[in-house]
């Protein structure tokens, strides 16, 4: 079994009191390189190609997908995984509240496989067997529900597991590759040593970082009202019935 929690370290890079770290460590003329106009404008194009991918999310069922289509390698951005991650977690939170304090059950479950099961039983009508299943169907879809949020509950722990992990390849190829092939190497020459091409990376991982936090926060905070226009709308059609 992979232990994700061990190739995490990106999440460390990117709290606050090591991001205020790094910025007093790093010599000043690093900051002064980096924050050059022309620089940031390509750090910037860059991070808005890794950060985000809509393309992602527009999702075709398969028979409709041609043979490129389905073999095709596509992946959220880096912030959408973070915001997934978020909801994730929001997931997470409830399911296992569900299943410390209410047996498993959570409110507004709506499938009832125990009447799916028995419908098919009984293709005719008959009060008097309805009546005799009534409490096996009943006690069917509670067992249903407590499997199946116990399977939700370690589906998107896997998930959330995962994408943590590809957000930490992802920022180390960013880091280790990208930044200076995509970005740096076109504004450093012979003049700056190995010493100076590390500041200057770590002055510019820095930027990144910020940024990071704030199209995050941005987009946490576009999700979080969603969620919670959903909830009134739900609350709403709740009390009208």
């Amino acid at each position: 079994m992979v232990k994700f929690e061990n190739k995490c370290s990106f999440l460390l890079a990117l709290h606050p009191e090591n991001i205020n770290n790094e910025i007093l460590s790093v010599i000043g003329s690093a900051h002064i390189f980096v924050d050059k106009k022309l620089l940031k404008q390509k750090l910037h194009s860059a991070l808005q190609k890794w950060f985000f991918n809509p393309e992602a999310y527009i999702k075709m069922a398969e028979n409709k997908q041609d043979k490129a289509e389905r073999t095709k390698i596509i992946e959220p951005g880096f912030i959408d995984k973070l915001n997934e991650m978020f909801k994730y977690r929001q997931v997470l939170r409830d399911l296992k509240q569900d299943i410390e304090q209410k047996d498993g059950l959570s409110e507004g479950y709506i499938r009832h496989e125990g009447k799916y099961i028995v419908d098919i039983m009984l293709p005719y009508r008959s009060s008097y067997m309805h009546q005799v299943f009534a409490e096996r169907t009943k006690q069917l879809d509670t067992n249903f529900q407590r499997v199946i949020n116990k399977a939700r509950f370690e589906n998107y722990t896997a998930a959330y597991n995962a994408l943590r992990c590809k957000c930490e390849t992802e920022y180390d190829f960013f880091m280790n590759v990208s930044l200076w092939k995509d970005i740096l190497e076109q504004f450093c020459d012979r003049t700056h040593s190995q010493y100076g091409i590390v500041a200057i990376i770590r002055a510019c991982m820095i930027v990144v970082n910020k940024e990071i936090w704030k199209a995050f926060l941005e987009f946490r905070s576009v999700t979080i009202h969603k969620e919670s226009a959903k909830r009134r709308i739900k609350n709403f059609k709740q009390r009208l019935n």
